[in-house]
């Protein structure tokens, strides 16, 4: 018999919970009537005391690229790099963009990590990779323990080399626990609602359909979601069911492969993408590769 057919109106249709009366967690009953206070916990402050020393990423066909450090900013860290050519050819070095991105940060597939450099032959060129505390700490991130980065290297004839991911380590790797889910907890912690999204327990209702009194029982690990509360979830915080049902670790989902998003059929098409923007621009070159692998698709469909 199900509780709502009991006279449990305070239970959404498939939503599993642990005993038919709940309590919270100081003992007390929590009666379908009552309201249960809401914490106003916030993530706290992302810590800036992990060091790097000077760690070489690639070294190969005269390419060089070195971590020599991180600085933090007011608003984000940031991985810098000096990158030699010595190839023999110009080249332009991306990392974290449309047709190629595989960062990481403490074993998480990150958004953030954008790079766009371009290094004549003979020059070395320094430059940094960006990551925000706020999205960062959305990941469940506080400190930074370990990140991988992928170079896509390129040369003026369009000849592509995947560096695949390369990490360096912090002072802080050692005693990072990895076998914790950092991400699955904060991302439905209300801690982190407080902090990035401002949602309530009733807005969250509202929005799902579902009473907050559901709310609060899944915050609290008393009850189980139904399949239309974690696609809501899924869809809201853009992270794959795969990845709420802890079936993977990476939020976009177990069968997401880190790959090239497109393969070049035609130099010419990318000669002609080239000539339509500004390669000074970072913003830029981001919708270039959007186009040229609209385009290739457009042809493979042909």
């Amino acid at each position: 018999m199900s509780l709502v057919a009991c006279g449990n109106t305070d239970v959404e249709p498939g939503e599993t919970t642990s005993n038919q009366e709940q309590t919270d967690n100081s003992g007390s009953e929590v009666k379908p009537s009552e309201k249960p206070e809401q914490s106003d916990e916030k993530l706290g402050t992302f810590s800036k005391s992990a060091t790097l020393a000077e760690t070489v990423m690639v070294d190969e066909d005269g390419v060089k690229i070195t971590a020599t450090g991180l600085n933090y900013t007011n608003y984000s860290v940031e991985l810098e790099l000096t990158i030699e050519n010595n190839c023999g050819k110009d080249l332009s070095f991306i990392s974290g963009s449309v047709g190629y991105s595989c960062n990481s940060i403490n074993g998480y597939m990150v958004s953030d990590g954008y790079l766009n450099c371009d290094v004549t032959n003979g020059k070395k060129a320094n430059d940094s990779i960006s990551f925000s505390y706020d999205g960062l700490m959305l990941y469940g991130i506080n400190e930074i323990a370990d990140i991988e980065i992928g170079f896509d290297i390129s040369d003026n004839d369009y000849n592509h080399t995947y560096s695949g991911p390369r990490q360096v380590k912090t002072s802080a790797f050692d005693a990072h626990n990895y076998s914790k889910n950092y991400y699955q907890e904060t991302i439905i912690s209300r801690a982190a609602m407080n902090t990035y999204a401002r949602l309530s327990q009733s807005k969250i209702g509202q929005l799902v359909g579902v009473p907050q009194s559901s709310i609060y029982r899944y915050e609290q690990g008393q009850s189980t979601p139904s399949p239309k509360t974690f696609r809501w979830y899924a869809d809201y915080f853009d992270v794959s069911l795969d990845y709420l049902f802890g079936r993977t670790d990476d939020p976009h989902g177990a069968q997401y492969g880190c790959r090239p998003k497109y393969e070049t059929l035609n130099p010419e098409m990318e000669k002609f993408v080239e000539m339509c923007f500004d390669p000074n621009s970072r913003m830029n070159e981001r919708l270039k590769e959007t186009l040229l692998a609209m385009l290739t698709e457009e042809v493979k469909s042909e």
